[in-house]
């Protein structure tokens, strides 16, 4: 039961590393180029309203909620965009192979 555990803990702080690896997520403005286009979250399917935050990834530039992009990524074994389907599985082996390397 202390491993079950103790492997849930190292892999939600690998998620976190992983997440903080990403480009910074933002706070949405009335000027934003997604409000004055009423543009969706393809995840949840809300619009973007002003004041919430984003996340744009890195490699593909796909904008989302970051709220719904960080729970898709945690959850997501591949750690790929929902749209394209880009992989960031390279920055998540990344952020894994560091802590564990910390960890020993």
């Amino acid at each position: 039961i202390q491993y079950v555990f103790l492997k849930k803990r190292i892999i939600k702080k690998i998620n976190n590393i992983f997440l903080k690896n990403l480009d910074k997520y933002k706070k949405i403005k009335k000027t934003d180029k997604i409000i004055i286009n009423d543009e969706k979250c393809a995840i949840c399917l809300e619009n973007f309203k002003v004041n919430q935050y984003i996340r744009k990834l890195p490699f593909c530039s796909h904008i989302y909620h970051k709220k719904c992009i960080d729970n898709w990524l945690k959850k997501d074994d591949n750690k790929s965009c929902p749209l394209c389907k880009k992989s960031y599985q390279n920055i998540f082996k990344k952020c894994k192979k560091d802590l564990l390397d910390n960890i020993s």
